[in-house]
């Protein structure tokens, strides 16, 4: 059986990873050149946390979340929020690696809850949110 793991990555060491997996984000699918894209990814996420998913010690893929919990108008407390999510093959097995490291983020951090947009077409995404304590 594979086994995902998922390590954190500080912002300064955050970018061979950002330039490994940029190439699997929509903004190429969408015709953006692929050195356009890593330049305003890398500016997007500069300052950001990393959480590396690996497959049997194997990176497969990273979300990165703003450091620290935030204030949202949308529920009470504070939250995670995960911003760009890019990789390859990462299947149901390493997304729910994935959700168990946002929500142990999110209890170490005293919140309350942890977000993640997913794309739904090619100009629509949608931002779900998730209650600590919830299984997606």
């Amino acid at each position: 059986p594979r086994m995902y793991r998922a390590k954190l990555i500080p912002s300064a060491r955050t970018k061979p990873f950002v330039e490994q997996f940029h190439i699997y984000g929509h903004g190429i699918a969408n015709g953006v050149s692929e050195e356009t894209h890593l330049r305003r990814v890398l500016h997007e996420t500069a300052g950001l946390i990393g959480i590396l998913i690996l497959e049997d010690d194997e990176p497969k893929a990273m979300a990165m979340i703003v450091p620290g919990p935030v204030e949202d108008s949308h529920f009470n407390g504070q939250g995670i929020i995960c911003t760009h999510l890019a990789g390859s093959g990462l299947g149901l097995a390493g997304m729910r690696c994935l959700h168990r490291a946002l929500r142990y983020i999110a209890r170490e951090n005293d919140a309350q809850w942890y977000s993640m947009s997913h794309r739904v077409s090619r100009f629509e995404y949608r931002n779900r949110y998730f209650m600590i304590g919830d299984t997606p």
